[in-house]
């Protein structure tokens, strides 16, 4: 069951856990859909916080949500989440509970989790925190959905390459990579990449700070 169906029918009992006038700081907006789960069940609510490290999209989803609950405060936030964020005073003097839904938090390597834990504990006035995360997929089933027979994420995995090349005038030759899935099992999850196919070093990247070039095994990895 997906996290967006047990949060539809969990609303309620975790609103319970977020009281009236409080600050719900959501750690990546994304397309607001549970957001919005939460949000329902939270009519006193003293604010919305997105935080999102896009500026612009940060700015278009808060004023989507904005527009749908007139009547509550949203105070767009930009950062990463995973590093130090600055709030509004107004923020920092509010009880806080943060909201942190889907399965991000997987994603992230197991030291990185527990700095973004521990600095969320160590918000001023944190109440709660509301954390989803996956639960352990099957290998097979993995596998079929990130190497897809369709190609569909080689394709997503390429055309980053291919971004690459025409907004950081990279030189990648996008006919000697290919598409690659790892089960990792000690992490019960999958690594992707785009893996070089000749032994040639053949990354270059011109306009970037520093600049590099690839080695035979330094292929982009999408963790």
């Amino acid at each position: 069951m997906c996290f967006g169906v047990q949060l539809s029918g969990q609303a309620n009992r975790l609103a319970a856990f977020v009281s009236k006038r409080a600050a719900l700081v959501e750690l990546g907006i994304g397309a607001s859909v549970k957001s919005r789960l939460l949000l329902n069940a939270l009519p006193r609510l003293g604010a919305y916080v997105p935080v999102d490290i896009s500026e612009s999209f940060l700015a278009s989803a808060g004023a989507q949500i904005a527009d749908a609950y007139c009547r509550l405060e949203v105070v767009p936030v930009p950062g990463d989440f995973t590093e130090c964020l600055s709030f509004p005073r107004r923020i920092e003097e509010m009880e806080r509970v943060a909201f942190f839904p889907g399965s991000t938090v997987g994603n992230l390597k197991d030291d990185e989790a527990a700095q973004l834990l521990a600095r969320v504990r160590s918000w001023h006035g944190i109440r709660g925190f509301i954390l989803g995360a996956d639960l352990v997929k099957d290998e097979g089933l993995l596998l079929a959905a990130y190497d897809d027979a369709q190609g569909v994420t080689a394709a997503f995995n390429l055309n980053l390459l291919a971004r690459l090349n025409g907004e950081a005038d990279a030189e990648f030759d996008l006919d000697r990579f290919a598409h690659r899935a790892v089960w990792n099992a000690r992490r019960s999850g999958l690594s992707r990449s785009s893996e070089n196919l000749q032994s040639a070093p053949i990354l270059r990247v011109i306009h970037a700070a520093p600049c590099f070039r690839g080695k035979v095994d330094d292929y982009p990895r999408f963790s």
